[in-house]
C-alpha cells in the first residue's frame, strides 16, 4: 500500500508562517518521510494503512521497525500537522462541546494554551506537542513525543491538535525563538474548525 502525500490544504499561511518555510517543510522534509516509508513498505511487504501500522509496530519485522516508526511517523505527523493550521480567515471558532471539554479538563482556554505552550517549549530536542483525547473516557490531555513518535503509537489516545517543534518547522523565520513560534501557532494559526471536527468523532 502506497502512502500518498496529501496536498497542502492552503497555498499560503502568510504573514504568520512564511512561504519559504512552508515550501521547505512540505516539499523537502515531509516528502522525504513519505518516500522513505513507502520504500520500507515495499521492501518488507506491508500492505496495510499507515495509521494501522503505526499503532501495531510489533507486526513490523524488527530489522525495519524503527525505520518504519521514524519515517512513517514523520509522514503521518506532518499530514496531520498541516490540517492543524489554517489562514486567519478559515481558522474558525472551537465548537461548544470542545470548549466545554477544555474548560472541564484544563480549567479554561487560557490554562490550556499555557499548558500546551509549556509542553511544546520544554520538549527537549526535536519533537511534537499534542492535544489528545482518550475515546474511552472523553478526557483531554496534553502529551509530548520525541522525534517522529506519535500518540497513535500509544494506542490509547487520538490526536486533536499538534505543533511541530523540530527546528526545520520554524528556524528560517524565528531562528532560535521557539517560544515565538509557539505563540504564533497558538494565537494565529491553530485551526479550531479542524480540531472541533476531530473531537466530534469521539463523542
Amino acid at each position: 500500500m502506497v502512502y500518498e502525500q496529501a496536498p497542502l490544504p492552503y497555498k499560503s499561511l502568510e504573514p504568520h508562517y512564511d512561504d519559504r518555510t512552508l515550501d521547505v517543510h512540505y516539499n523537502k522534509h515531509h516528502t522525504a518521510y513519505c518516500t522513505k516509508v513507502n520504500a520500507a513498505f515495499k521492501e518488507v511487504g506491508i500492505d496495510k494503512d499507515l495509521e494501522y501500522v503505526l499503532g501495531h509496530l510489533d507486526e513490523v519485522p524488527e530489522a525495519k521497525r524503527q525505520f518504519v516508526a521514524n519515517n512513517g511517523g514523520g509522514a503521518w505527523n506532518h499530514t496531520f500537522f498541516w490540517k492543524c493550521m489554517a489562514p486567519e480567515s478559515q481558522r474558525g471558532e472551537m465548537s461548544a462541546p470542545l470548549k466545554a471539554a477544555i474548560d472541564r479538563d484544563f480549567g479554561s482556554f487560557e490554562k490550556f494554551i499555557e499548558e500546551f505552550s509549556n509542553a511544546a517549549a520544554t520538549q527537549f530536542g526535536s519533537g511534537w506537542a499534542w492535544l489528545v483525547v482518550d475515546p474511552a473516557t472523553k478526557k483531554l490531555s496534553i502529551m509530548k513525543t520525541l522525534n517522529q513518535a506519535t500518540p497513535i503509537n500509544e494506542g490509547k489516545f487520538k490526536p486533536l491538535l499538534t505543533i511541530d517543534v523540530w527546528e526545520h518547522a520554524y528556524y528560517l523565520h524565528w531562528t532560535s525563538d521557539r517560544p515565538g513560534w509557539i505563540k504564533t501557532f497558538c494565537h494565529h494559526l491553530a485551526n479550531w474548525n479542524f480540531v472541533s471536527a476531530e473531537f466530534a468523532k469521539y463523542q
